[in-house]
């Protein structure tokens, strides 16, 4: 009851499931109503519920059918007694009785209700409005097979079910009804024996239940209504409660202790699925043939299989597989679910028709994709009509050697239309495709009566009976021997023998396309023909054809031959003798001939022609730039004149080249030295050839180790010189790099020698008062110089005032005596030297007391009397 047309009295709005109909009794205000077909045609309608969906102050229509063209829907009153229908998105199969709630607290209602798929199958699922009217994917929140049911029925009395495996074991009605527009708390309970209703806090039925299986966690219970009821809150518990605990949660209901909410925000997966991508057809389960989308077939059982669907979330679960006639069908409604992933369509295919293979993929969340058309299959199950009338040409029997046959049209009812014609010669003769033509000519296969066989082959492979024909011939020229073929990868050479003496020829043909036809014109009984311009590895239909000496044809049965594969270039190698010189090689897969092109700009810029067949190859490549890219090809022929290739690119390797040279002078050592330096682009020996300029001969400095960065010291070089010098490599393959000579001056000796060993000793030379002290110094120089000893008294100082004659000899080693010293005196002194650039160097101080003179005979005898008689002092 509501006043739809706002006239101040209440109208009256039902659903008819049976006329498929919502209608509206206006109310005219005496209580006479007019009945109005308020929304046109619903099917199956079966619930209609006023309420402002919408928010916009008149009344709308939710309502429900029990089929999937209605679903769920709600009609949008547009404020002129017309309605616009608003399909919930994603409606279900089933729908029954939805109920408005806001669910989620945003201030406009969303729409839950219980929905049934099959008799045993019930789910209750959430839309959730986004304020405008429209709604957002069914979200499934139950599913329920067996268990708990809840239903507001007619009246408002509640009904509760309980279900085993989809049949009701069960049930229980209410004692009162809650129609009085009061919210009511309903409480439900089950021990595995009693089924209860309590209604705010107070028993109100109960009974006993047997055969009801114990209820699981996967057990859902379900809530529905017929009545205008709408549910506010859910609560489950999973411990049994007594009859003072229910009246003490009613009374506490805003604290419930023992109660779990059941949240109704929608959560998880609500993601379509993806289809499967790949998908594949077969003439049956055994995969003998795979099949073509759209094609005609006359198979009664095709197979079909594809790979998962995907889903990034849930996960895919199964499958709604449609098979059928209908273009637009919804598998979910009129197709079956499986999990898996192949389909045999096991019913009866209507010959003529197009076959639509459609798909729906479920995740576990119960998204399901769109419906998708994965494959239209044409099917022909009838057979065409053979040819009716087969007129034979010369009739009765003749000497020709060839005859004619004509036929009429053949028809085909099936669907897929006449295809073409297929004939042999006798009942085991070869079978052979002649297209859609009217008229063939045959030739005897034997002496006397031959037989002409001929069928109809429609587009989906159907076959009509054998249609025969009867020709006789006399004299006819036979194959005694062959034909034998010997093929190559573009010819085929057909050897056979004749009856009698006749020209030969082979006619060839790939598939139903001529090719050729050669031979030769010469009366012989042994034929040889050999065909050639043919394809590598073609399968090809040849017949023998032939003229005798009296003019009559001749023609053989068809034949198929393969030729071989093509011949290849395989194993090819270029092998680097040195910059300017290599060695291609290669192999083929046959004897064949050969040449080789190759060049820098253009492969063909050099060409090499190889004399003889073979099925190897070996060609030296001379004259060649180091360090250049060259192009190069094998050209071959097989031993049938079929031409291959192969195609390859190289590079020699670069000469040898020296740069960035430098040269470093080192004065460290008595003698100037030079550090030569330079940098190669490959590895090579190093080597510095120098002479001082002028000079006739180089002398050399090397190393045979190989590098690209070296670096050569001469040593021993004169000060102030000019040399000239020159560094040289040699790489691996003996190619030799040198330097320009450059000139390099060694610097103006300005470094003094290096003084060591010095070495003192003291000596006395002569007898008595004759005699004196000396003492003879030695050292070396680590450079050629001169020799003198600077000295003076005392044990040290910086005063010598005394010194040696200085000896100019340039020498390395010294030695010089220095004599007319008093004995037992020390002296300090110093060596000397001084190059010959006068660059001068002493020694360290050092410090020498001579040993005393040796007195004469008489003077150590008087001595020692002097020591024994005291008188004999004044003599001495």
């Amino acid at each position: 009851m509501v006043d739809l047309d706002e006239d101040g009295d209440q109208d009256i709005i039902a659903a008819a499931d049976v006329s498929h109909r919502v209608y509206w009794y206006s109310n005219d205000g005496s209580e006479n109503f007019s009945k109005i077909d308020l929304l046109g045609y619903v099917r199956n309608a079966n619930h209609c519920m006023p309420i402002d969906m919408d928010n916009d102050g008149d009344i709308d229509i939710l309502g429900g059918g029990g089929h999937s063209d209605t679903g769920t829907r709600w009609y949008e009153n547009n404020g002129s007694e017309s309605f616009i229908s608003h399909a919930l998105k994603y409606s279900v199969y089933g729908a029954g009785k939805p109920s408005p709630a806001d669910i989620d607290n945003d201030g406009d209602l969303d729409v839950v209700g219980k929905f049934v798929y099959s008799t045993n199958i019930h789910s209750l699922y959430l839309w959730k409005n986004n304020g405008t009217g429209i709604f957002n994917k069914a979200t499934q929140i139950f599913e329920n097979q067996n268990g708990f049911s809840a239903y507001i029925g007619a009246g408002g009395y509640v009904q509760v079910l309980l279900s085993d495996a989809g049949q009701d074991q069960c049930k229980l009605t209410s004692a009162t009804a809650i129609d009085d527009d009061v919210m009511h708390q309903l409480t439900l309970t089950w021990n595995a024996t009693d089924l209860k209703i309590y209604i705010d806090g107070v028993l109100d039925a109960s009974t006993t239940c047997s055969g009801v299986g114990s209820l699981s966690n996967t057990n859902y219970p379900t809530i529905g209504r017929g009545s205008d009821a709408i549910f506010d809150e859910f609560r489950l518990s999973s411990s049994l409660s007594d009859q003072d605990n229910i009246t003490l949660g009613y009374n506490n209901q805003n604290t419930p202790s023992s109660f779990i909410s059941v949240d109704t925000e929608v959560k998880g997966d609500q993601t379509d699925p993806e289809n499967p991508e790949t998908f594949t057809a077969y003439d049956s389960s055994g995969k003998n043939s795979e099949l073509e989308s759209e094609n005609w077939y006359g198979h009664d059982n095709p197979y079909f299989e594809w790979g998962a669907g995907s889903d990034t979330q849930a996960g895919v679960a199964g499958y709604f597989v449609y098979f059928g006639t209908t273009i637009d069908a919804n598998p979910v409604t009129v197709g079956a679910y499986q999990t898996g992933t192949s389909f045999t369509s096991s019913t009866t295919l209507t010959s003529g028709a197009s076959h639509y293979l459609r798909i729906v993929t479920r995740d576990n969340a119960g998204n399901d994709s769109e419906p998708v058309t994965k494959f239209i299959y044409n099917y022909d199950g009838t057979a065409p009509e053979p040819p009716i009338y087969i007129n034979v040409s010369p009739a009765g029997c003749s000497t020709q050697s060839t005859f004619t046959f004509t036929w009429d049209a053949a028809t085909d009812t099936g669907g897929s239309q006449f295809s073409h014609y297929e004939y042999k010669k006798g009942s085991t003769g070869s079978i052979v495709n002649i297209g859609n033509v009217l008229t063939q000519s045959a030739t005897p296969y034997q002496e006397g009566d031959n037989i002409f066989y001929i069928r109809s082959v429609d587009n989906a492979g159907n076959i009509s009976s054998w249609q025969t024909a009867v020709f006789c011939a006399t004299a006819v020229v036979s194959i005694v021997d062959g034909p034998s073929v010997v093929v190559g990868p573009s010819s085929m050479n057909v050897s056979w023998t004749s009856s009698k003496q006749t020209t030969g020829y082979v006619k060839v043909y790939q598939e139903n396309t001529y090719v050729s036809e050669q031979g030769h014109t010469q009366y012989t009984q042994s034929h040889s023909v050999k065909v050639v311009g043919l394809e590598p590895e073609k399968t090809y239909r040849y017949q023998l054809v032939w003229t005798d000496s009296g003019g009559n044809l001749g023609e053989s049965d068809w034949y198929t031959t393969t030729t071989s594969s093509a011949p290849s270039v395989k194993n090819f190698s270029v092998q680097l003798i040195n910059p300017s010189t290599v060695i291609a090689s290669w192999a083929t897969s046959e004897a064949s001939t050969a040449s080789l092109q190759y060049g820098e700009s253009a492969v063909s810029d050099n060409t090499i022609d190889i004399a003889g067949s073979a099925t190897s190859f070996s060609k030296e490549l001379s004259s060649l730039k180091g360090g250049t890219a060259y192009q190069i090809r094998v050209v071959a022929r097989s031993s049938d004149d079929y031409p291959f290739y192969y195609t390859t690119s190289f590079t020699t390797p670069p000469l040898p080249l020296i740069e960035s040279l430098e040269f470093e002078s080192d004065t460290s050592q008595a003698s100037p030295s030079l550090n030569v330096s330079w940098e190669t682009n490959v590895d090579t020996t190093s080597t510095i050839f120098y002479r001082e300029k002028g000079s006739s001969s180089y002398k050399e400095t090397s190393s045979s180790d190989k590098a690209r960065n070296h670096k050569i010291t001469i040593s021993n070089l004169a000060d102030s010189t000019t040399y000239e010098v020159y560094a040289q490599g040699i790489d691996d393959y003996g190619n030799t790099a040198r330097s320009t000579v450059n000139t390099v001056d060694t610097p103006y000796d300005s470094r003094p020698p290096t003084i060591s060993d010095v070495v003192i000793e003291a000596s006395n030379v002569g007898v008595g008062k004759e005699n004196d002290a000396q003492i003879a110094v030695s050292w070396k120089t680590d450079e050629p110089s001169s020799s003198k000893v600077e000295f003076g008294e005392g044990v040290s100082g910086e005063d010598y005032t005394q010194s040696t004659t200085e000896d100019p000899t340039q020498t390395n080693s010294h030695l010089v005596i220095v004599s007319g010293l008093k004995d037992s005196t020390p002296y300090h002194l110093r060596v000397c030297s001084k190059d010959k650039g006068d660059n001068q160097t002493c020694s360290d101080d050092s410090t020498v007391i001579p040993g005393e003179v040796q007195k004469s005979i008489l003077s150590l005898i008087l001595n020692t009397l002097q020591k024994a008689f005291g008188w004999l002092e004044n003599i001495i």
